[in-house]
């Protein structure tokens, strides 16, 4: 026990230990059921309220001297719990935009209430005529935060014009968790974190100036999180600017929803800050005013699957690099996604920029995504290599369905198995799938497997059309694709590539043409108007002449 001085201060006692230090105390029933008087924390688990060192929690007092003082209580201890009870405690000095509230030098805090009734809010007009936001929580390592609703109340702050923009949970540091906390109306981000093993987990943010989740450490995981109206940046961020340098490893973001982030949903890596082990899963991002999805710089190990991407303004999933080498994005798996009605493509992989050819991403494997309603194509793939597009429903975009395309020289393209339906909604003018080799080469091309089909009108331009552009091919395999309803099925392939493609590139035994039907195989079929055969045909395009493959009638 403490012998401690007790006083009675505006009809709260309050206890003082011999040096005069203030000291939280409580009551508690005896066996005999007297009222006892013992200090409130111990060195293994010491636990302040907030209101027993003078918050009022009324909200109109400034409670912020108060919570400072239990604070210093809490680090002189090594660190303890700080309880918010129900109540509104307005927060922030007339200064301006000071960390009102700095932990970090304060580690091994739990900072906690009851839930949405413990409401820590900033004070109108703090920021009023000064070049930076509002900063309420500042650092903190191993820190658990949590059921708290802290708002910055940023529409009330007056115009922001300096590079601070504070916000609610500024460089929360290493080791630390934040859950079931309500994060609002922040003058910067809902919460930034700084330091490495970092959680964020089933919070709500809301209305925030700047991201709601922007993530600075490695080892980090935001999962289970909803997103409002998030104003300006990505809703959740990964990186920053080109003056923060370094990479950012092993962080999962899972099972969160965005809804209606002004800027962006969700993005990886920026500049020459980049990020490696990337997981986004399972995420569901709504109505986003830019990408749905970003990744830039991301240099290996990155996954985007199983995520589900509505009403994008420009595309719904966008990986692409920047400014680093070729090897910086080494294998993205894009999986499992659905996408919808995305202002731009549905899904874009692509290099940044032609100058940069060793800046292309390497080997993107887009599989068994489900795209539909695309503004341009469904899926663009451009300048890079060993590209595998399998499995895919590419479906009702505006232009193609699939379209890759070149300025530098590319191997190993892979398309298989894709389902490609109803494109070409714009104008007629748009194919099925079209590659294009834009004054470069492309070789080892793979067009295998695929169903092409127009149910309704218009019908895609071309089933499948390769595009040379000044470029070459060489290599080029195409068999048992399926191209229906298509008043020209192929467009780009000479007519002796086009036996090999009605064969099959490497048949084990001659096939005979005329035995084909409409619908089988990757091949021109003409109705038998005019004077020409009903049967399997080719269609030059150059020539703008049809020639029988059942008798060799030809045919305008």
């Amino acid at each position: 026990m403490v012998d401690i001085e007790l006083k009675n201060e505006d009809g709260k006692i309050v206890g003082y230990d011999s040096n005069g230090n203030k000291i939280p105390i409580r009551f508690g029933e005896t066996e005999h059921d007297s009222v006892t008087t013992e200090v409130s924390h111990t060195k293994q688990d010491p636990v302040v309220n907030v209101k027993a060192w003078g918050a009022k929690g009324d909200g109109s007092t400034n409670d912020t001297q108060a919570i400072r003082d239990a604070l210093s209580y809490l680090k002189e201890e090594g660190g303890g719990r700080l309880f918010f009870p129900a109540g509104t405690y307005v927060v922030c000095e007339n200064s301006g935009p000071e960390k009102t509230f700095d932990l970090t030098d304060k580690p091994n805090l739990e900072i906690c209430g009851v839930g949405y009734a413990s409401h820590i809010k900033a004070k109108d007009g703090v920021a009023e005529g000064v070049d930076a936001g509002v900063v309420i929580f500042h650092g903190g390592e191993n820190a658990d935060i949590h059921d708290l609703r802290v708002d910055g109340r940023r529409s009330t702050q007056g115009k922001l014009s300096g590079s601070s923009d504070g916000g609610n949970f500024v460089q929360l540091g290493a080791n630390s968790t934040l859950h079931d906390v309500w994060s609002v109306n922040s003058t910067g981000d809902g919460v930034e974190t700084v330091g490495d093993g970092v959680s964020v987990s089933d919070c709500l943010f809301r209305n925030n100036e700047k991201r709601d989740i922007h993530i600075r450490g490695s080892n980090t995981s935001v999962n289970d999180n909803l997103c409002e109206n998030c104003q300006e940046g990505f809703a959740i961020k990964v990186g920053t600017a080109t003056t923060e340098k370094g990479n950012i490893s092993t962080v999962e973001i899972t099972d969160n929803v965005i809804d209606n982030p002004v800027t962006g949903g969700i993005s990886i890596g920026q500049k020459s800050a980049w990020a490696t082990d990337a997981t986004i899963v399972s995420n569901r991002i709504v109505d986003s005013g830019g990408h749905g999805i970003r990744s830039e710089t991301a240099a290996k190990g990155l996954e985007i699957a199983g995520n589900t991407v509505v009403k994008s303004a420009k595309d719904g999933i966008h990986v692409t690099v920047t400014e680093r080498s070729a090897a910086d994005c080494i294998r993205p798996q894009v999986t499992n996604n659905t996408v919808r009605d995305s202002g731009n493509y549905g899904i874009a992989v692509s290099n940044l920029t032609q100058e940069r050819v060793s800046a292309a991403v390497a080997s993107p494997r887009i599989k068994d995504n489900d795209v539909f309603g695309a503004g341009q194509a469904a899926c663009r793939v451009s300048n890079t290599d060993d590209p595998r597009i399998d499995s895919n429903t590419f479906e009702g975009s505006q232009k193609q369905g699939l379209h890759v395309t070149s300025s530098v020289t590319l191997s190993r393209v892979r398309i298989r198995d894709n389902d490609i339906i109803d494109n070409n909604q714009a104008d007629s003018s748009f194919d099925g799938i079209r590659t294009y080799a834009d004054n470069a080469s492309i070789s080892a091309l793979v067009i295998r497997g695929n169903e092409i089909d127009s149910v309704g009108e218009p019908q895609h331009q071309r089933g499948i059309s390769i595009w040379d552009g000044a470029g070459s091919y060489s290599s080029v395999h195409l068999r048992d694709n399926t191209v229906m309803n298509q008043t020209e099925v192929a467009y780009g392939i000479s007519e002796s590539d086009w036996y090999s493609v009605v064969w099959g590139n490497y048949p084990s035994e001659v096939v005979d043409v005329r035995s084909l039907t409409e619908y089988e195989g990757n091949k021109a079929y003409h109705d038998g108007s005019g004077e020409m055969p009903s049967g399997p045909a080719f269609y030059d395009v150059y020539e703008k002449k049809w020639t029988s493959l059942v008798d060799g009638t030809t045919s305008i």
